[in-house]
């Protein structure tokens, strides 16, 4: 090259304002990616510490709030007590009388009927009188009949002997 002339050869320049950067030109062709991108970055620099730092999440303590109870009414606890007695499982019957039936003798089944009732219409008389010497009720008529556990027992059993005990 000669001393007095100019290089023809020119290296391009560019300007920030003129050419955007291939980030910004593939983020404007694929917006949604880039918003899922930028979305996913938190995430991924936490799990990142997460790791680095041998975080282990530590055991749930127990509180008051994890054991779900579950809370019969009394006409379920009643159901359950004449299904007992429908099953002729007298000695069941009797072990729930001890325990949760105890506060509920008096109340009626889903069918309008108190334990007396069922135990007079089934003729049990095992748990009649476990039910008279626990207190049930024996002048309670049932919800929908009126019917008694004396009228039942004499309608269905014809028993007049446990009638008049």
């Amino acid at each position: 090259m000669a001393l007095g002339k100019k290089n023809s050869a020119r290296i391009p320049s560019v300007t920030p304002e003129k050419q955007p950067p291939q980030l910004l030109a593939a983020a404007k062709k694929k917006p949604l990616l880039t918003l899922v991108i930028i979305a996913a970055l938190p995430v991924l620099v936490l799990l990142a510490f997460t790791f680095k730092s041998g975080y282990t999440p530590a055991k749930k303590k127990n509180t008051k709030y994890d054991k779900i109870v579950v809370v019969k009414t009394p006409t379920e606890i009643v159901d359950e007590a004449t299904s007992l007695l429908q099953k002729r499982d007298t000695a069941g019957f009797v072990e729930m009388l001890d325990g949760p039936l105890a506060p509920h003798l008096n109340t009626v089944n889903s069918k309008g009927d108190t334990l007396l009732m069922v135990a007079a219409t089934i003729n049990n008389e095992e748990a009649l009188k476990q039910l008279i010497l626990a207190g049930a009720d024996v002048n309670k008529t049932n919800a929908f009949t009126k019917d008694t556990a004396l009228l039942r027992s004499l309608y269905y059993t014809d028993n007049i002997e446990l009638a008049r005990q």
